[in-house]
């Protein structure tokens, strides 16, 4: 048995109906019965599906295609397809006995059967343009070259300014520690001068209780008088003591004064 073409094309659009032809030729010398069987019974129509063929005689059989409820996308390859088996059978069998005499031919037989494979692809209306990956490899020298350049000149970028910020941090860092130095040195300062200050203070305090001790009632000094054997010689010793102590207490003054004015 020999089938013609080979290949079954369904031509888009793939929703409608289409009709195609194939032809199976008996090249024996012997009649034969044949079978179409088909992967996808529901989407193709075969008439007739089973029949006789003489010997050294053609018969046509049509293949209606039932079409597609979503057409497939360009490039998809079709998975049908149809099988014609073929069995030596009687003269005297009629062709609309095939199909209920099938089992018992292929019995008969005896495994003398012939299997024939039909493919079924699509015909798009214009084929799929399939686009090469650029490689790498693919592209010239020059420009590998360059683009290497271009990567290690923007590393080298990179690097210096990442440098660049780290000094930058390490200069504002030492500048902000030089500020808290100064700062701290100058609150030492001024806490040294308040102690001085509070010094000054105490001894003005001290000198004006030697004062006060040194200054006595009057009613004391006329008792004195009285009392003494000298009393010009006692008036001058107490007017020497204090312009001395009122001396000590103006240069004392004007320390305290020069210091905070």
């Amino acid at each position: 048995m020999l089938v013609t073409p080979k290949v079954l094309e369904l031509h888009a659009p793939f929703t409608s109906m289409s009709n195609s032809t194939i032809r199976i030729h008996n090249d024996t010398k012997k009649p034969m019965a044949f079978k179409v069987k088909t992967t996808a019974p529901k989407v193709y129509c075969v008439r007739p599906n089973a029949s006789t063929v003489p010997p050294a005689s053609s018969l046509d059989v049509s293949i209606i295609f039932q079409g597609l409820s979503t057409p497939p996308s360009l490039g998809d390859k079709c998975k049908d397809k149809l099988k014609i088996v073929s069995v030596p059978c009687d003269a005297s069998l009629e062709a609309k006995d095939v199909s209920g005499k099938w089992s018992e031919l292929e019995a008969a037989a005896g495994g003398a059967t012939t299997d024939i494979k039909l493919k079924v692809t699509y015909v798009f209306d214009s084929e799929p343009i399939v686009e090469e990956p650029t490689t790498p490899l693919a592209q010239p020298k020059d420009t590998q070259i360059k683009k290497r350049i271009t990567n290690n000149n923007t590393l080298a970028d990179s690097t210096k300014t990442t440098i660049d910020d780290s000094y930058k941090v390490n200069k504002i860092s030492k500048d902000n520690v030089e500020d808290i130095e100064k700062i701290i040195d100058n609150s030492k300062l001024k806490s040294l001068n308040v102690n001085d200050d509070s010094g000054v203070t105490s001894a003005l305090k001290e000198k004006a209780d030697e004062s006060k001790q040194i200054k006595k009632d009057p009613k004391d000094i006329t008792e004195e008088k009285s009392t003494s054997s000298s009393p010009s010689k006692s008036v001058q010793q107490t007017q020497g003591t204090n312009i001395y102590i009122i001396a000590v207490i103006l240069v004392l003054l004007a320390y305290f004064l020069s210091r905070f004015l």
